[in-house]
């Protein structure tokens, strides 16, 4: 099936023509290059990302919410609209809602594609044809680039040439700031398009969405120096002109280490899912793992402990041979038993038994040294017998299962 097919209104043609006029610019000069410029270009290179390896395409999705969304980032949410509708007149506004937003993405994406490709092309210097050859794959580091480059070359402009372009920067911001009302969801929808569009614009999504788009907009206008009365006047009518005085520069390192802790926790999903899902409800249900974070429906976040505890429950299982049940009484031990505490309890079993065949000679060791490492021993080892917690030893060069450690 055509991706055109889907859409509600069928696109008369499948492509869009634009007729252009300009010049493409060779350069002969390869050593030359402003640092800041090439630091860009080499973040552009590390940082660039495959969407087929950074989404889970195996997820399932909620066929009433199919990108697991809260209802708060619809506009109409909470107003009088939102409460008439029945659940499946629900289940269509947020599918429709979210399909038009992916939409929006996706054509204004091809456009930045296009855009950047030209840059490459009419750009004179090689430092920026080097970063913005990154952005034809990745253009998400365009703002800075536009920043950096353009702060010197607009000084040099002549009024008429200036005042066009601040004309071509309000007229964009307008169109920016009403970007995501959704008047052709509502339309299409048969909703009431004018009460809609209100409550939209009046939103906290919406709020939300104008300061994290104009933050970075402002200041770098006014960086780059297109900052006439027209442009301040046109900020002052939007309510943004309050973030002139941003600091672009923490933004842009903010926003990189929001990068870096998405690619960690992405790297931490990747570690979940080799454990398969199933096997995680498993561990859920039996008490070794805690239920995590679901800020959606079907959306679930694994921090760092969470995965650490998956580690640590594997390696007990392919290095150690305990079975889940004698790993969830480890565990649960005292409450909340640390690697450490469960690594001297097992280091303890290795002491007091002899090993199995095969496996690494341990070095003869004090059992009252050994057990004063582990907290969770307490200091009283008759105490922590009598408890019954379990644990596999071994005697005789075999294994087999006890109710306590052995007293010796």
């Amino acid at each position: 099936m055509s991706t055109a097919d889907r859409c509600p209104t069928r696109p008369e043609t499948d492509t869009w023509n634009v007729a252009q006029n300009f010049d493409s610019t060779f350069c002969w000069e390869y050593d030359d290059g402003r640092d800041n410029l090439l630091s860009l270009y080499e973040k552009g290179k590390k940082l660039q990302w495959n969407a087929a390896d950074r989404i889970d395409w195996s997820q399932e999705l909620d066929e009433h919410n199919p990108g697991g969304l809260p209802d708060e980032v619809l506009g109409i949410y909470g107003t009088d609209i939102w409460d008439r509708l029945d659940e499946a007149g629900r289940t269509n506004v947020r599918r429709h809602f979210q399909a038009w937003q992916i939409s929006q993405f996706l054509h204004g994406e091809q456009g930045a594609l296009v855009c950047t490709a030209k840059i490459v092309q009419q750009v004179p210097n090689m430092d920026a044809k080097f970063y913005a050859s990154t952005q034809v794959v990745d253009e998400a580091r365009h703002v800075a680039f536009g920043r950096l480059a353009l702060r010197d070359y607009y000084p040099h402009l002549t009024d008429k040439e200036r005042d066009e372009r601040e004309e071509f920067v309000v007229e964009g911001s307008y169109l920016l700031r009403d970007r995501f009302l959704g008047e052709e969801v509502w339309e299409t929808l048969g909703l009431p398009v004018r009460e809609c569009k209100a409550a939209t614009e009046r939103s906290e999504f919406m709020s939300q969405y104008r300061s994290a788009l104009f933050s970075r907009i402002v200041p770098t206008i006014k960086d780059i120096g297109l900052w006439g009365p027209r442009v301040r006047k046109a900020y002052a009518d939007m309510g943004v002109l309050g973030f002139a005085d941003t600091n672009v520069e923490e933004l842009g390192r903010n926003d990189e280490e929001v990068a870096l802790q998405f690619d960690e926790r992405h790297r931490n999903v990747e570690e979940v899912a080799a454990v398969g899902r199933e096997a995680i409800r498993y561990y859920i249900r039996e008490g070794l793992l805690p239920e995590p974070e679901r800020p959606a429906r079907n959306v679930a976040w694994y921090d760092e402990s969470f995965v650490e505890k998956i580690r640590f429950i594997k390696e007990l299982q392919e290095k150690r041979y305990l079975p889940l049940n004698v790993i969830g009484r480890l565990l649960a031990s005292d409450g909340d038993s640390s690697r450490a505490e469960v690594e001297a309890l097992l280091d303890l079993d290795g002491k007091l038994f002899p090993q199995v065949e095969g496996s690494p000679k341990l070095e003869g060791e004090r059992l009252v040294v050994v057990a004063r490492r582990s907290r969770a021993l307490g200091g009283n080892l008759e105490g922590w017998v009598q408890s019954g917690r379990g644990l596999p030893v071994r005697t005789d060069r075999s294994v087999r299962r006890h109710g306590g450690v052995a007293r010796t």
